[in-house]
């Protein structure tokens, strides 16, 4: 009997392995947290057919925008966690989110690291008929008039918000804040009119910079960038220069098992390989970043402890 079992184990294991090495079995699923137009979803639609290639199945990018991505964590949360459905956030907005709002029914331990794809810096612009002509210009005027101008961002919590919420830290100013719902609506609303500045990644601004339809006012880190020479940066105003930076991760429920991890991981990675790929990020305004499952999660830790220490200095954490 006792070698029955043991037999019944080992052909139970290796049909478990067999069924993995045909992983994917169909379409993988790519979320994204917020409409068309973003950076996150940029991104997304760069790295569905690198991921395609290296799967040999079919990978689709599903907008499920709402909530500060969290609608589209709590589709991936939904789904059955077999590496068939991945979420793609926007990092720095995701763990602002989750950490801040405690009734959200989830954690970030309830997803696992594949990969981290690529990175871009943090800036403020204003729209170009604004009165202001500088970011001393437009400190000076928030001074004499606080909350007089007002800033767009994609929610409580997100990026877009504390990357502001440190400017007027740093400046010693105040703004009115104007939520939207994602980094399309907030590009929408600066080139309508209908808000004076904005905080965000250079991914999400680049093409209305080079355009002139924003103009660029400071950079969150401590130097210039080489695209925008001539724009200020926080290190050279005397400011702080946390905040510099946002980045994608793809995520999967904690419970799906490793090698559909290991496997989606290696499909991240075929952009190492392609360079026309590497080549679509770079003119979006992203930078490849191409780290793996540990990387990343390392890397997601980090940015955590720094989030929630920044969030316990925001008025509304008081």
């Amino acid at each position: 009997m006792k070698k029955r079992i043991i037999a019944a184990s080992l052909l139970l294991a290796g049909c478990a392995a067999s069924a993995w090495a045909q992983f994917p079995e169909r379409v993988v699923s790519v979320y994204v947290g917020y409409p068309p137009g973003g950076t996150a979803d940029r991104t997304a639609r760069v790295l569905a057919p690198v991921m395609e290639r290296a799967l040999k199945q079919t990978v689709i990018v599903e907008n499920k925008p709402g909530a500060t991505q969290v609608v589209a964590a709590r589709a991936t949360l939904g789904a059955k966690p077999d590496g068939h459905t991945v979420l793609l956030v926007a990092e720095v907005d995701f763990v602002a989110k989750v950490v801040s709002d405690k009734s959200l029914g989830f954690d970030l331990g309830n997803f696992a690291s594949i990969c981290g794809t690529s990175f871009t810096p943090y800036f403020m612009v204003m729209r170009p008929d604004a009165p202001w002509k500088s970011v001393d210009e437009l400190v000076a005027h928030l001074k004499k008039n606080p909350e007089s101008a007002t800033y767009g961002s994609i929610g409580f919590g997100s990026g877009h918000h504390m990357v502001m919420e440190f400017f007027q830290q740093q400046a010693g100013v105040k703004f009115t804040h104007v939520p939207h719902q994602g980094g399309g609506p907030v590009v929408a609303a600066m080139l309508g009119g209908q808000i004076d500045t904005g905080g965000g990644t250079w991914g999400l601004w680049r093409a209305q910079v080079l355009a002139g339809k924003v103009k660029p006012l400071i950079v969150l880190g401590g130097e210039r960038m080489k695209e925008l020479p001539d724009v200020p940066s926080f290190g050279e105003k005397g400011y702080k220069t946390g905040m510099s930076r946002g980045w994608i991760r793809l995520l999967v429920r904690k419970e799906t098992p490793a090698a559909a991890v290991a496997k989606l991981a290696e499909a991240c990675a075929g952009l190492t390989r392609e360079a026309a790929s590497q080549e679509a990020l770079r003119k979006s305004g992203l930078e490849p970043l191409l780290l793996g499952p540990e990387e990343t999660a390392r890397l997601a830790r980090e940015d955590e402890a720094a989030i929630r220490g920044f969030l316990g200095t925001l008025p509304s954490a008081k």
